[in-house]
């Protein structure tokens, strides 16, 4: 039997274990950008959208109003959350929260729920490679770009063992409605779930399914009334595409961020796309449904991301996708790749050990992110809060370009 086979159906961490390694994930974290809480900022859109709409407009309306053409309900929640607080304190505990979404894939992959994925020390190494990701610091932290962590839950949940407790039916149908309700998960993942439906038949995997689809339903209906098409050309070709997928994924997931898509020999190129696919190809035949649904999940994600991404610039798209170190589309494709290699470790094969040896070089070149350019928000925080009632002051945010205008109530 493969080691990645079921074993025990409560095969998973203790209660105190998990608590345990939350704090311990949660440290890993930070010291990969301490600055979230040491120099805490709002980020993009955590400041420039969901607070300010949520501050601006109240908090209840702005949970209806789209972005990128679907609802983002977590961050708004947040946000929500973040209001009760003075606005200088709002930057840390949007933080926290993105720490601990960040988090949460790691402690549903070790719990008994995700027996059907591994046995315990599969999946512990599996949360490592997660947990040190490389060319992945767009989606450190931010609550803006939360739900990518969010969505892995959805994954671990809509493929997993049925929930024998009420706590954590309970936690399914908050992670499903909030992940569901928040970007474009819930459209790729709710057919799936019915194909695991059918295939374990899990009376608790309809559930999942019913609710993943009502939540497609609601993002698509939203999608098509408010989603408008950026301007930039796309400017896809065959030759970026092999471009994109070697060097933005196979080669930055062991190697760590690079320069190889524009840089390398196209003869090169092709032959690492061609190995790195093969290894996905190789364990989607040989392994057990929960990993065959998730490397079918990543595929169309990243299908969806580079048909249309949510990136402007002076180029065209996916030239500027070619030069996005640490982007945000990267994030499944490349944990598709290893966690694969890792499937195929596990049965002894020497070449897929020699790669994650490899890898190590990755995790230590992209371990420690730059901190944001200090824009010295506890001074505008101070001045908003002595402002009179009607003032309005624009607010400078990390990166460039973005600004949160407030209107003190």
């Amino acid at each position: 039997m493969s080691p990645l086979a079921f074993n025990k159906p409560n095969e998973g961490l203790k209660l105190w274990q998990q608590l345990l390694v939350f704090a311990l994930v949660a440290g890993a974290i930070v010291s990969r950008r301490p600055d979230a809480l040491f120099n805490p900022q709002f980020y993009a859109e955590d400041g420039a959208v969901w607070y300010a709409q949520s501050y601006n407009l109240g908090w209840l309306r702005s949970l209806a109003i789209p972005a990128g053409g679907y609802l983002n309900t977590l961050p708004r929640v947040l946000c929500g959350v973040a209001l009760l607080v003075p606005l200088a304190t709002a930057p840390v505990i949007l933080n926290l929260f993105g720490i601990a979404i960040q988090a949460l894939p790691v402690m549903v992959l070790l719990s008994s729920r995700c027996a059907g994925w591994g046995t315990l020390p599969i999946r512990a190494l599996a949360a490592l490679i997660y947990i040190a990701l490389p060319n992945s610091n767009e989606i450190d932290v931010t609550i803006t770009n939360a739900h990518w962590h969010l969505a892995l839950v959805l994954c671990l949940v809509a493929f997993g063992t049925q929930p024998l407790t009420l706590a954590w039916k309970i936690f399914d149908v908050a992670a499903l409605l909030l992940g569901g309700l928040t970007g474009p998960w819930a459209i790729v993942l709710a057919p799936l779930a019915f194909i695991f439906w059918r295939i374990r038949r899990q009376s608790w995997s309809l559930v999942t399914t019913i609710i993943l689809a009502a939540c497609a339903l609601t993002q698509m209906a939203f999608l098509a009334t408010s989603y408008t098409r950026p301007a930039t050309p796309l400017g896809a070709s065959t030759e970026l595409l092999l471009r994109l997928i070697t060097g933005q994924i196979y080669v930055a997931a062991i190697w760590g961020q690079n320069s190889f898509v524009t840089r390398g020999h196209i003869l090169l190129i092709a032959l690492i796309f061609l190995a790195g696919t093969a290894v996905i190809g190789y364990c989607f035949l040989k392994s057990k449904w929960e990993h065959r649904l998730f490397i079918i999940f990543c595929a169309l994600i990243l299908t969806a991301s580079l048909a249309s991404p949510l990136i402007e610039g002076p180029l065209p798209r996916w030239s500027l996708l070619s030069i996005d170190k640490g982007g945000r589309y990267w994030f499944f494709p490349m944990l598709a790749l290893l966690w694969s290699l890792l499937w195929w470790a596990s049965r002894k094969n020497v070449f897929s050990i020699i790669v994650l040896a490899v890898s190590l070089r990755g995790v230590w070149h992209d371990w420690h992110y730059w901190p944001y350019k200090n824009e010295n928000f506890p001074i505008y925080a101070a001045q908003f809060e002595r402002a009179q009632p009607g003032t309005k002051m624009t607010i400078p945010i990390y990166p460039d370009g973005h600004q949160m205008e407030l209107i003190k109530k």
